[in-house]
C-alpha cells in the first residue's frame, strides 16, 4: 500500500512545510524572542539564561532550579577557558515569595550581628527597599510581598552587574 505523503509531489510538500512553519501574521522569525514571566513558586521564571549572559558578559546557556526558592545561573568564568576543578561558577537568586520585606530586614540585622551595618549601600529605584552588601557581595530587595537576594560574591563588577540584574527582576514582579 502506497502512502499519501509518497504519492504527493514534491512541490506541493515543501510548499506545505513553508506554510505550516511560517510566522504568523508574516512577522520574522527572529523578531520571536523568548520572555521572562513572574510564575510566583519558580525562581527560575524570571530571567533568561541570554539576559543573565548579557548583564554578566559571558555565555549562560541554562538555569537550575535548586529548590523552591532559589534558581542557580552556571557559567565559564572565561569564555573558552578550561573548567577550573570543582563546580562552575554561578549567579545565584533567591526569591522570598511571600515576606520580601522580612527578608530584607533580616539580611540587615544579620549584618549588624557580624559587625555592623558597615559596608551597606542603600540603593535608590529598584523596588521598595533595596541595599547592596559589603563589597557588593550581596544585593537584596523587595517589591510588595517579594524579596530577592543575588549572591554577587562570584560576579567580577559586582555592584553594576548586580543593580542592572536587580532592576530587571523588579520590572517583572507584580
Amino acid at each position: 500500500m502506497t502512502s499519501l505523503i509518497s504519492r504527493m509531489p514534491a512541490a506541493a510538500l515543501l510548499a506545505g512545510s513553508i506554510v505550516i512553519g511560517a510566522p504568523a501574521h508574516g512577522a520574522a522569525q527572529s523578531a520571536r524572542t523568548p520572555v521572562a514571566a513572574f510564575k510566583k513558586g519558580n525562581p527560575c521564571s524570571i530571567l533568561l539564561p541570554g539576559e543573565v549572559g548579557q548583564i554578566l558578559g559571558v555565555p549562560v546557556t541554562m538555569r537550575e532550579i535548586v529548590d523552591e526558592a532559589t534558581c542557580s545561573f552556571p557559567f565559564d568564568a572565561k569564555p573558552g577557558a578550561k573548567p577550573a576543578a570543582g563546580d562552575p561558577p554561578q549567579l545565584t537568586i533567591t526569591m522570598h515569595w511571600d515576606d520580601g520585606p522580612t527578608a530584607v530586614a533580616a539580611t540587615r540585622m544579620t549584618s549588624k550581628l557580624f559587625g555592623g551595618d558597615a559596608g551597606f549601600e542603600k540603593l535608590q529605584g529598584i523596588g521598595d527597599e533595596a541595599w547592596l552588601g559589603p563589597l557588593a557581595s550581596m544585593l537584596v530587595f523587595s517589591k510588595g510581598k517579594v524579596g530577592v537576594e543575588i549572591d554577587l560574591r562570584l560576579i567580577p563588577d559586582g555592584r553594576e552587574k548586580g543593580i542592572r540584574l536587580a532592576r530587571l527582576i523588579a520590572s517583572r514582579l507584580p
